[in-house]
């Protein structure tokens, strides 16, 4: 699953206060701690032997936010794997990209793991393998891993948060969002 974009929040959080200003607030189907619940819930009730969460987990990485993910991760009885989304570590409003994530990341590595930026798993014979691309690349080392992990003979299924830029999804992204939000985009 990914962009449940949950909103739990401090109401004097001046933080998010900026960022509603900056950017209209998602609507969810259900509480923040209802949403989450009934995924995993949902998950444990059809046999999962993982659940993958592929980013923008937040719409905002608030200290609620995170203290909500961990608690439902921590009572689930089935293994949850992440990778990170821009949302996951941004403020709108806040300075700074690539330095910004390497800054806010440490703080959520509870939720994202200590290596948010890759990392390899095995479930049942299949490796899952998860890359940080929420700021719509990878970097060198990454690539490296990747190459690394595609030469192996099992199979694998790679998770990112921002999709590949590809012809057909393309045109569907920029008629939805106005621009192309998608990875190695022309």
């Amino acid at each position: 699953m990914a962009d449940l974009h949950l909103q739990a929040y401090a109401d004097d959080d001046l933080r998010v206060t900026q960022a509603w200003r900056e950017q209209p607030k998602p609507a969810l189907s259900e509480e923040s701690s209802d949403l989450l619940q009934s995924h995993l819930d949902r998950a444990v009730k059809g046999g999962a032997d993982l659940i993958l969460m592929a980013g923008d987990l937040f719409h905002f990485p608030t200290q609620e936010n995170r203290d909500l993910a961990l608690t439902a991760f921590e009572s689930c009885p089935i293994p949850v794997k992440t990778v990170p989304g821009n949302h996951d570590w941004f403020f709108p409003g806040q300075d700074g990209w690539e330095d910004l994530r390497e800054r806010q990341l440490p703080e959520l590595k509870g939720v994202f793991g200590a290596n948010p930026s890759y990392w390899v798993d095995e479930v049942n014979g299949l490796r899952i393998l998860g890359l940080d691309n929420s700021t719509y690349f990878l970097t060198r080392a990454q690539c490296e891993f990747l190459r690394e992990q595609c030469a192996q003979p099992d199979p694998l299924l790679v998770m990112m948060h921002i999709p590949l830029s590809l012809p057909g999804l393309r045109e569907k992204v920029i008629a939805k969002h106005g621009n192309p939000i998608l990875m190695h985009d022309p």
